[in-house]
């Protein structure tokens, strides 16, 4: 199965939304169990949000699928934003 990171970032209206550009997705080994993957995810959104170009990445989805139809399995966001899910489990801001 293909699994990949989708990383998100804060909108134009202060909406939580899908990174863009090559570094807004990152492709995890789908062999690796759900929490290395995690792992690994965590590892990438620390490179790149710590590296010079300090791409302001607010959280991660861990997908399931290939990039035109895929399934969330994990959601993870930076404690120091807030946000919710709404009934279509979509990101809201607070």
């Amino acid at each position: 199965m293909k699994v990949y990171v989708q990383f998100l970032t804060v909108g134009t209206n202060n909406e939580i939304v899908d990174a863009m550009g090559s570094s807004g997705v990152f492709i995890l080994d789908g062999r690796n169990n759900l929490q290395t993957q995690i792992v690994d995810a965590m590892k990438q959104f620390n490179r790149l949000n710590n590296s010079v170009l300090n791409l302001g990445f607010v959280g991660f989805q861990i997908q399931k699928g290939n990039l035109k139809e895929s399934h969330c399995v994990y959601r993870w966001l930076k404690d120091n934003h807030n946000a919710i899910i709404n009934e279509n489990n979509e990101w809201l801001s607070k």
